[in-house]
């Protein structure tokens, strides 16, 4: 069964200049104190983050991590370094995913 619009050319919802007169009678974000996101920032989570770092950094709990974090024998030291040293030998390769070839017919397509 047919529809009877299926031939019908839709038409958009807004034109632009409807647009364009919309966006001219929306007023512009104010500096009233309130933090807006902009682009990929967000201030107001930024501030807290830095904040609540700033005061474990100063609580002394940072200092306690690091003294537990220390190797408690010779061969876990050992053991530690041989990870630092693999997982640096990886930073240094290529990303692998960059060397995988794409899947057949996936050619020029998003």
């Amino acid at each position: 069964m047919q529809h009877r619009d299926q031939h019908k050319q839709r038409q958009p919802a807004i034109t632009r200049g409807e647009k364009r007169e919309r966006d001219r009678a929306q007023p512009a974000p104010s500096s009233s104190g309130k933090d807006n996101v902009h682009g990929e920032g967000n201030y107001k989570a930024s501030r807290e983050f830095d904040e609540s770092e700033r005061e474990f950094v100063q609580s002394g709990k940072l200092d306690e991590g690091i003294r537990n974090a220390a190797p408690k024998s010779e061969a876990e030291k050992r053991e530690m370094e041989a990870a630092e040293e693999r997982a640096r030998n990886r930073a240094r390769e290529e990303d692998p995913a960059l060397l995988k070839k794409p899947p057949e017919g996936s050619r020029g397509r998003r």
